[in-house]
Parts: structure tokens; C-alpha cells; sequence
């Protein structure tokens, strides 16, 4: 759960009539609101919560999950995604180092700490083999041509894909 979050809760819970294991959609409405000055916390907030309630069910120790019917917050618009002439430029402006990140990250579709992490020995037969570390899946993408192209342009100075300027492999801390 999010850091503060369960203290809120007991405090909540312990002002309720209707607390601990028989607390209701008004108190989970209570906590929800508790962070409605970050609208994206109180989201993983209900979603850390309805898990843990929905665990508890089968178990005996609750009858219901009042999470379902609390809506989540609106956390904004998000991202939008880049558009081509976004990306051109960025591909023309850029250090190539820079460049090759992005245009891994836009021609494989994969988070930004797998792509730095993409090795050389992962590519083979028109595929990259990818075990994504935020989900532990294993993905084999097929390589794009301009993917390729990309790829051709790379100087192979590290066991990374991925170099800095100084040839050196990137590490997350570094790249931010």
C-alpha cells in the first residue's frame, strides 16, 4: 500500500461505527478522498486495497469488497503520445545515443529500463528476446526495418545494446 495509507485507514476505521473487518463503502470513500489532492495515489490506493479485500473474501474474513463500487478519481489526461514529426525531430536534434534509446523504446514497445537493459546476444533471427522486468514476461518481438536501421547505426562498444556517449553501458540513474 501506499506509504501512510494504512494509518490513515485505522484512523479512519477506528472513528467508524462500522470499522475493522465490517467497514463499508463510506469508509473506503473517506480514505479515497483522504487523497484527492493526489488523484493517482488514491487510485493505487483502492486498487492496493480492493486486491487485499478481494484476497480476504474466499478466506471468510469478509463477505463482500466495498472497493468495487467506489469510482476512482480522475488522475487527468495522461500522456499523449508522441506524434511522427515529434519524433523526427527528436531523431534529428538529438545525441545519437539519445535517439537509439528512443527509437528502441518506440520500435519494440517496451518500458524504458528494458530497453537499456537489451543486450546484444537477445538479438537474433530478425527478433529481440525481451523478459520484461516489471511483469516478468518473455516476449519475442520481430524487428521492424527502421528498427533495423537503428540497430545497423549502433556501435557494439558494451554487452548493452544501449551506450552513452562514453561507449559505456546506461544505467537507469545515469540516463534520467
Amino acid at each position: 500500500m501506499i506509504r501512510g495509507s494504512s494509518s490513515r485507514f485505522r484512523r479512519r476505521a477506528d472513528t467508524n461505527s462500522d470499522a475493522g473487518a465490517n467497514f463499508g463503502t463510506r469508509v473506503v470513500y473517506e480514505l479515497r478522498d483522504s487523497y484527492a489532492d493526489r488523484p493517482a495515489s488514491a487510485n493505487n490506493m483502492l486498487r492496493s486495497l480492493s486486491a487485499m479485500i478481494s484476497w480476504s473474501i474466499p478466506r471468510g474474513w469478509r463477505g463482500y469488497n466495498p472497493c468495487l463500487s467506489v469510482k476512482k478519481l480522475d488522475s487527468g489526461e495522461g500522456y499523449e503520445p508522441w506524434s511522427w514529426d515529434e519524433i523526427e525531430y527528436l531523431k534529428q536534434h538529438a545525441p545519437e545515443p539519445l535517439w537509439w534509446v528512443a527509437g528502441l523504446a518506440l520500435y519494440t514497445g517496451q518500458r524504458q529500463g528494458d530497453v537499456l537493459k537489451m543486450r546484444w546476444t537477445d538479438i537474433a533471427d530478425g527478433r529481440i528476446e525481451v523478459v520484461q522486468g516489471k511483469t516478468g514476461k518473455r516476449l519475442s518481438i520481430p524487428i521492424h526495418g527502421r528498427l533495423a536501421e537503428i540497430l545497423a547505426a549502433m556501435p557494439r562498444s558494451a554487452v548493452t545494446v544501449t551506450t552513452s556517449s562514453r561507449g559505456r553501458p546506461w544505467t537507469i540513474g545515469g540516463f534520467r
